[in-house]
């Protein structure tokens, strides 16, 4: 909600859309790679494994995040004259 918020008041909902839309896509990406492909790691810290989850899945959706953002700024920076 906050990162359609953001970009809702900064620019349009329309990019306030994409941009919730690529941080859940990150999130739920690094959520997903983390648990098929980490499980050892998971495995060797007992009662962590929720904390590291969550970590990993917040740095999923500001990459998400950061990923959006650049597909707005690209026609920007592409059509900026030299």
């Amino acid at each position: 909600m906050g990162v359609y918020q953001l970009g809702r008041q900064k620019f349009s909902p329309r990019w306030g859309v994409r941009w919730a839309a690529c941080t859940a896509i990150g999130a739920q990406l690094f959520y997903c790679l983390s648990v098929l492909g980490w499980r050892e790691v998971l495995a060797q810290s007992p009662g962590r494994e929720t904390f590291i989850l969550v970590i990993i899945t917040g740095v999923g959706g500001l990459l998400g995040w950061g990923a959006g953002y650049i597909w707005m700024m690209l026609p920007r920076w592409l059509n900026k004259p030299g």
